[in-house]
């Protein structure tokens, strides 16, 4: 119990910087949406706040470090050296060079880690309740992080103006993924603890937040319905176009059949023609020499067109 004691220090520490990332991870959501033309201020302003969280987050460190575990340790060592980025992160955020997804991506990936190290202290305790009491509190901060991102993309829209359908599953899947972690910490938070959650979800603020929701998605659901016509239309258009192209391709392909059937069938007349009148020379000219066998002399080849059977008469 001492042990874990000591390591909720560290919690607590990481719980605090991770709540000022989120928000400065929203700031910067709209900022960088909106071209540099909005938040500015509240930008800088929350920077501030950050900092001093990750300077409180140092002095626990640097207090605890004597009885923190080895793989406690070299997980608070790789997020600090990673929170070494964040003033080459603002320096691309301040200049509009970042994406704006590498930037959130940053500050999600830092509050993430720092999410897994809670959980990490609660799978080092032997005692249930604590651990249970441990894995609420980290699924309660996986719904809370995702609710940060939820602001963050929800404003980061409306700073852009930009309500693509990608956006929108976006952010349908990070309301799915709350209802998940909160349904994760209502099996294993205590009373007090599931008293609060449902005294947050009564709020105003939540009131606020599930009827803008339904007001957006039903919104948004509306057009892409009509988009989904468009679509439809579309695709039935080029259908249209290709059968047409086939049964055009059809007619020419059977045009040619056609061709090639005459052109055979003449070809074959002609040949039997020719055929029959080899055959008829070739039937004087053996008349005529069987006629001369027999004694005949005045026997007479009669003419023969072809050349071949020609020479043979003559012969």
């Amino acid at each position: 119990a001492g042990l874990i004691q000591h390591q909720m220090k560290l919690a607590v520490a990481f719980g605090g910087l991770v709540h000022e990332q989120q928000k400065e991870r929203g700031a910067t959501s709209i900022f960088l949406n909106s071209g540099g033309a909005e938040f500015g201020a509240e930008l800088d302003a929350q920077r501030r706040a950050t900092d001093a969280a990750a300077d409180a987050l140092r002095q626990v460190v640097a207090r605890t470090a004597a009885r923190t575990p080895a793989v406690t340790a070299d997980a608070v060592a790789g997020i600090l050296a990673d929170m070494g980025r964040m003033g080459t992160v603002r320096s691309g955020v301040d200049a509009l060079i970042l994406p704006v997804g590498q930037a959130l991506g940053y500050y999600t990936g830092l509050n993430g880690r720092a999410i897994d190290l809670v959980g990490q202290i609660g799978a080092m305790t032997r005692n249930p309740e604590i651990g249970t009491a441990l894995t609420a509190l980290s699924a309660f901060m996986v719904a809370k992080e995702r609710a940060g991102i939820e602001r963050a993309i929800g404003s980061g829209m409306f700073a852009a103006g930009d309500f693509s359908p990608p956006r929108q599953l976006h952010l349908q899947r990070l309301v799915a993924q709350q209802d998940l972690a909160f349904g994760l910490f209502r099996q294993l938070a205590d009373k007090p603890g599931l008293a609060a959650l449902d005294a947050i979800e009564r709020s105003e603020a939540a009131q606020k937040l599930a009827l803008m929701r339904d007001l957006y998605f039903a919104a948004a659901t509306g057009r892409i319905g009509q988009m989904k016509a468009t679509e439809d239309a579309l695709a039935a258009a080029i259908t249209a176009q290709s059968a047409a192209l086939r049964a055009a391709k059809s007619r020419n392909v059977l045009g040619l059949a056609i061709l090639l059937v005459l052109g055979s069938a003449l070809a074959g007349g002609l040949s039997f023609v020719a055929h029959l009148t080899a055959v008829g020379s070739v039937r004087r000219v053996v008349t005529a020499a069987d006629a001369m066998a027999a004694g005949d002399l005045t026997a007479q080849v009669p003419p023969v067109d072809t050349p071949e059977i020609r020479r043979v008469a003559q012969a």
